[in-house]
């Protein structure tokens, strides 16, 4: 479930590969884990559930890139 909703950001999307890659450092700079060990395969339940949350909470929002090339997920504005 958690892979799917991480394959969602990415897949068929322009620049496939760099925007996967930079969504694999943006998870392990929001869970707190080293990028090697960033992995869905790795984590334990608890990881997952984490991952699940994060992922769940920016699936529909705008993906945009800082200037050093790092992901970032434009907040919703409320109106």
């Amino acid at each position: 479930m958690c892979h799917a909703l991480f394959d969602a950001l990415w897949r068929g999307k322009p620049k496939a590969r760099r925007k996967r890659d930079a969504l694999y450092e943006w998870l392990a700079g929001q869970m707190g884990l080293p990028l090697a060990d960033c992995h869905f395969g790795y984590f334990d339940l608890q990881q997952l559930r984490q991952a699940y949350r994060l992922l769940s909470d920016v699936q529909g929002l705008p993906m945009r890139y800082d200037n050093r090339g790092r992901i970032f997920f434009e907040e919703r504005r409320s109106a």
